[in-house]
């Protein structure tokens, strides 16, 4: 449903949201360290999510992180 992944040299930075049951499973990783992985069951938290993935990844592009394909 959403993915991104960013590298700058050898580091990479996932965030991912993909639909579970019962709701969507967002997840937010740095090399293999999970930072963030939550369930929401509701919409709204996930439009957050969203969001907030977002402008984290602007703000990494902005320090030179580039975005690679998934």
């Amino acid at each position: 449903m959403y993915a991104t992944s960013l590298r700058k040299q050898l580091q990479v930075r996932r965030f991912t949201i993909r639909h579970v049951r019962p709701g969507w499973e967002v997840k937010d990783e740095s090399d293999r360290e999970v930072l963030k992985q939550v369930i929401y069951k509701d919409w709204h938290r996930v439009e957050r999510a969203i969001a907030m993935f977002e402008q984290e990844e602007a703000e990494l592009e902005a320090s030179g992180w580039v975005k690679i394909a998934s």
